[in-house]
């Protein structure tokens, strides 16, 4: 199989994952998983826990992730027939999670 050689970027591009909007004409805006999916949950629950043992208990993987805060936990579940997710921050000061 033929080796695709993909152009390095542009000398005037910012990294896209830094961006809140397009700057330094990089076309790309990358956002991460949990972020594509946030806009459709509401918060409902902030306690003190992680998202760790939640998921471990329902026997759910927990994804790696970032926004635009921060890197976080996240566990994305539906339970009779409602879509939870659970979210923790690391660098969140009290330590809480997000339901």
């Amino acid at each position: 199989m033929t080796e695709i050689e993909v152009p390095a970027p542009e000398p005037d591009w910012q990294p896209a994952a830094q961006l809140p909007y397009h700057a330094g004409k990089n076309p790309a805006y990358q956002y991460s998983v949990w972020e594509h999916h946030a806009l459709i949950f509401q918060m409902i629950g902030v306690p003190a826990l992680s998202v760790h043992p939640v998921a471990q208990r329902l026997r759910l993987h927990v994804e790696r992730s970032w926004d635009g805060l921060d890197e976080l936990d996240v566990v994305l579940f539906r339970l009779k027939g409602f879509s939870f997710a659970i979210s923790k921050h690391d660098g969140n000061p009290a330590g809480v999670s997000y339901v």
